[in-house]
């Protein structure tokens, strides 16, 4: 079968972007843990689905679309796995994320080269900060 003039679209900006692949619907061990640790200190049990406790929380509407795990180089932590979202953000999509980080203590990557459809969604990787482990 032939690719759709949209795919091909995709694929050709995903070589021009240098944009890493995403595992869709995966969380990195890191996150889950401070997924649950931020849900905790609320007084909340998130339940074992975290995934769904996430993308549920009224807080972060819109902000999991497109999202898993990702890799990025980080000279502190080579090759840490990121949690990942492509949204076809807007300004209020880049609020949540920063406040979203807050939440889970952690740090906030904004860029351009997503991998779920490049130059209509913005890629936000959330990872550990330097001084955890």
């Amino acid at each position: 079968m032939k690719p759709s003039p949209q795919a091909l679209w995709i694929d050709n900006a995903r070589r021009a972007t240098d944009a890493r692949p995403v595992r869709l619907n995966r969380i990195p061990t890191w996150a889950r843990q401070a997924i649950r640790g931020a849900y905790r200190a609320e007084g909340q049990r998130p339940g074992r689905d975290l995934v769904m406790a996430v993308v549920n929380d009224g807080r972060w509407n819109g902000l999991f679309d497109h999202w898993g795990t990702s890799q990025i180089a980080r000279r502190e932590k080579p090759d840490v796995p990121t949690l990942c979202t492509e949204p076809y953000a807007g300004r209020p999509h880049i609020e949540m994320a920063l406040k979203f980080a807050d939440w889970l203590g952690c740090e906030v990557w904004i860029g351009g080269a997503s991998w779920w459809y490049p130059g209509s969604t913005v890629r936000i990787e959330f990872v550990p900060r330097a001084d955890r482990p």
